[in-house]
């Protein structure tokens, strides 16, 4: 000032002087702000409180709203860092409230804070579950594939022998998982149901024999693996059947 009243002009040392001392008691001031303990214990209550918030937020719009009523969408860079990090957004995304942590992660950007390893920690397990879910539905809704399986037979004087594999055709690759096997033999029918499991494959198999069997002294073993064995004792033994099966018309193809 006395150098203005004097009309002189201050020199470009004093003006560089002065500047240095600016810039140094503007950064010292902005450290005390943003890194002070009273700064960084200012974060984590923020963290706690966002928390909180969030455990009792009823719906998305809700969580958004009291946010904005508790202005944790305003202040300083730290407090974003420390009350809306990764976490917090992940748990948010669990609980769908996608607008909120939209917002949250445009409001931490603008204040160059990154959040975004636990966002895509999140939106991975997401993922994850999401493809569980919709296998198992597609699994369950598919309808099941209804599949006669291939068989041949033979015969001695007083038994009937079924060979049966479990696949469409003989040359074709048998089912090496079979469950729920269900097997009904009467006196001259005989049915059996099979599950190929993992396949969403069921086997169906219904015989209408020729000739009349004794169902209590009649059997069925499984064989090798997607096999299995029809012991059909005849009634009237011994007798040699003419075919296996009732209709001489209707002869199934994969027989």
């Amino acid at each position: 000032r006395a150098r203005r009243a004097a009309g002189q002009r201050p020199s470009a040392a004093m003006v560089t002087v002065k500047l240095g001392q600016a810039l140094a008691a503007a950064a010292a001031a902005t450290l005390a702000m943003c890194c002070s303990p009273a700064a960084a214990a200012g974060s984590e209550a923020g963290a706690v409180q966002a928390a909180e918030l969030l455990a009792q937020a009823d719906n998305d719009a809700a969580f958004l709203s009291t946010l904005r009523d508790h202005e944790l969408l305003q202040g300083q860079p730290r407090a974003c860092e420390g009350g809306v990090d990764g976490s917090l957004l992940g748990s948010a995304m669990q609980r769908g409230f996608f607008d909120s942590v939209l917002e949250l992660i445009r409001t931490c950007a603008e204040r160059g804070v990154k959040v975004d390893t636990g966002v895509h920690q999140s939106a991975n397990s997401m993922r994850r579950r999401i493809s569980e879910v919709t296998a198992l539905l597609q699994n369950t809704n598919a309808a099941q594939t209804v599949v006669a399986p291939a068989f041949e037979w033979a015969q001695s004087g007083d038994s009937v022998f079924v060979g049966v594999k479990f696949a469409h055709k003989l040359d074709a690759p048998a089912c090496i998982d079979v469950v729920d096997e269900n097997v009904e033999i009467k006196k001259q029918v005989v049915k059996l149901q099979a599950t190929c499991k993992g396949k969403n494959k069921r086997f169906s198999l219904e015989l209408e024999l020729l000739e009349a069997i004794d169902p209590s002294q009649s059997s069925w073993a499984m064989a090798s693996v997607g096999r299995g064995t029809l012991t059909l004792v005849k009634a009237d033994a011994p007798a040699k059947w003419e075919r296996l099966l009732k209709s001489s018309s209707d002869k199934p193809r994969n027989m």
